[in-house]
């Protein structure tokens, strides 16, 4: 409805123009005309008539400022929902933990990886959980898994860990580390994050990134 009122702003304004001025006008040319058929001349003055459409007017106004109160309610609820939104978003963006993760030794051909995960937030984590590691191929599918979780109960602001895999070597350029990290805030709030490792060579050391994503 209110969308309809925006976009028919001109509209509106003739028929508001035509209600205040163009009904009275009207009244008064009908009482002019004089008619020879008793059945049309009426019982009333044109006073009583405007009175009438006074009342009418009245009522109407009453309900227009009943519409324009709702409106204007609508869009105060639609600005305090867009500030909460913000300052939610705001929220968990100063108090959620943010990492970044770095390969810092391996064997021959990426065998044995070890990679250290970074609090770089000034919040700390705990219950941080590292899990689902695997390695893919170019084409998506799995080279080498590990049901093996990696725990750490504590995780303050620059303060780092690292998790030492025992995946065999990589022949082949392009696979990608995966796997998936859990930690809470200190606000008991669980986040989840996407941990990628993609190896462009196979004697190069995985490049690293981490996102948060939500289940």
């Amino acid at each position: 409805m209110f969308d309809w009122i925006k976009s028919h702003k001109i509209l509106i304004i003739f028929l508001f123009l035509l209600i205040i001025g163009g009904v009275p006008f009207l009244i008064h040319i009908l009482f002019k005309i004089h008619l020879k058929t008793n059945f049309w001349v009426a019982e009333w003055e044109a006073g009583n008539l405007l009175e009438y459409y006074g009342s009418i007017l009245s009522f109407t106004s009453t309900v227009i400022l009943s519409i324009l109160s709702l409106y204007q309610n609508h869009v105060i609820k639609e600005e305090a929902d867009k500030r909460s939104k913000l300052l939610e978003q705001r929220e968990h963006e100063n108090n959620m933990p943010k990492f970044i993760a770095y390969a810092i030794r391996r064997n021959g051909k990426t065998s044995n990886l070890s990679f250290t995960v970074k609090n770089i937030s000034e919040n700390f984590a705990r219950d941080v959980r590292i899990e689902d590691v695997k390695i893919l191929k170019p084409d998506n599918t799995v080279f080498w898994s590990t049901k093996k979780t990696y725990c750490f109960m504590f995780l303050n602001s620059s303060n780092a860990f690292t998790v030492d895999l025992d995946n065999p070597p990589i022949n082949e350029e392009g696979h990608m580390f995966l796997m998936e990290m859990s930690c809470y805030d200190k606000y008991g709030k669980l986040h989840y994050y996407y941990i990628k490792g993609i190896l462009k060579k196979v004697d190069d050391a995985p490049q690293f990134n981490i996102s948060e994503f939500s289940k």
